[in-house]
């Protein structure tokens, strides 16, 4: 069976791109979940988001407080992902998905899907998604699990994983103190212009 390739940054909606691709392609591609940008002329579905959400998801995984040293240590390892992507976004074995347009609209990821691969998914698979994969019945697994450092082998979801606001864009300006605003803009200038957000 070939192989279909799921890389994201960290913090990007990437688990929920992965399990979809695994019940649309169910028997027609084995798919690979990786962090790190796959050298290959085979077929990869990324996703980007807003690295200030990103950053801010990465961050409320921690126990202690928001300072410059977490900032800077999660957004190294989140910066390690954007750069994978700028080099190959352009490419045409890549599909980039967008996010703030899938978060609350499935049907995003599927028009997008049968678009790239030149393919139909019925209503039927689309409800069955839909319903397998929404916020909340994530949720329910994520609640199995006491820590992000433990999580569902099956659909790899991690406990902890889906904040209080499920995904909600923007949220970086309520939970990350504003006295680091100014900095975060200047860490990511480069990326939020790339990938337009700026």
């Amino acid at each position: 069976m070939p192989t279909l390739y799921q890389f994201s940054p960290v913090r990007s909606g990437s688990t929920l791109v992965y399990n979809i691709l695994k019940d649309v392609f169910k028997g027609k591609y084995s798919v690979a979940k990786v962090h790190n940008a796959p050298q290959t002329s085979k077929n990869i579905v990324s996703t980007i988001r807003d690295p200030r959400d990103s950053l801010r998801s990465y961050l409320l995984l921690q126990t202690t407080p928001i300072t410059v040293e977490s900032i800077q240590t999660k957004t190294k390892s989140l910066c390690k992902g954007l750069n994978d992507l700028k080099k190959i976004q352009h490419k045409p074995n890549v599909l980039v998905l967008r996010y703030e347009l899938f978060w609350d609209n499935y049907e995003y990821i599927f028009d997008s899907l049968e678009q790239f691969f030149s393919i139909k998914i019925s209503p039927q698979l689309r409800t069955k998604i839909k319903e397998k994969y929404s916020i909340n019945s994530m949720h329910k697994i994520a609640d199995k699990y006491p820590s992000f450092s433990k999580w569902d082998k099956i659909t790899h979801i991690h406990g902890k994983h889906i904040s209080d606001t499920k995904g909600q864009p923007e949220m970086w300006k309520r939970d990350i103190p504003k006295e680091y605003h100014d900095y975060i803009n200047a860490l990511f200038k480069d990326y939020l212009q790339e990938f337009g957000y700026s």
